[in-house]
């Protein structure tokens, strides 16, 4: 393949996604799944495995949108497996947590729980651990269990806190917040409430 196809190759996939991107931002979410499945099978097509693997990972999380579990847990592992054949090891570690939450979803909470475990135990840096605690309280929290879904965020946040990465504290404390609520503790709701305020006037 000569570089001028290599080009057009690479200019069209670009449009492709600018046009699913474009079609979930007017929240048509039928439209932007076309886009991305036609996407994926033209990544395939050329050899671009890493690459057809977060885009059926963005499918996934768009057939979730549309509670389609089933789809989206197949193209989550899908993705899973494209990963694993290019050694992407990260990539394997945020297909895990999409495994995870449709696992959860589909109330298949000690698989769910499972595959978050074994996404922690490959994570190699503090910005994944924080982000797989965070699902594991998501999963935790579906199954019911709110105490030890609380363990977990909690963990989450301190993480982000350590990292001071202000955009993954945001969702820990969201995730924390909808906890605490359930669990009827308003006034520490209220106290991480105003923290959130401050944070996300900052971004």
């Amino acid at each position: 393949m000569n570089e001028t196809e290599l080009k057009q190759i690479a200019d069209n996939l670009k449009q492709m996604d600018y046009a699913a991107a474009e079609a979930m931002k007017e929240g048509n979410i039928p439209k932007a799944i076309a886009g991305y499945e036609l996407m994926y099978d033209a990544e395939l097509a050329v050899g671009l495995e890493r690459n057809a693997g977060r885009t059926l990972l963005n499918l996934s999380n768009l057939y979730l949108e549309m509670n389609r579990k089933e789809k989206a847990l197949e193209r989550a592992e899908k993705a899973i497996e494209s990963f694993k054949r290019c050694g992407a090891k990260d990539d394997v570690i945020s297909g895990r947590l999409i495994v995870a939450r449709c696992l959860a979803l589909l109330e298949k909470k000690n698989e769910s729980i499972a595959e978050v475990e074994e996404a922690i135990r490959s994570c190699r840096t503090d910005n994944q651990r924080g982000d797989a605690y965070l699902m594991l309280a998501e999963c935790q929290r579906i199954a019911g269990d709110r105490w030890k879904a609380r363990d977990a965020v909690d963990r989450s946040v301190r993480y982000f806190e350590y990292l001071h990465d202000d955009i993954g504290l945001v969702r820990a404390l969201n995730e924390r917040i909808f906890l605490m609520e359930q669990s009827g503790q308003a006034g520490a709701a209220a106290m991480d409430r105003s923290r959130l305020a401050v944070i996300t006037s900052s971004l």
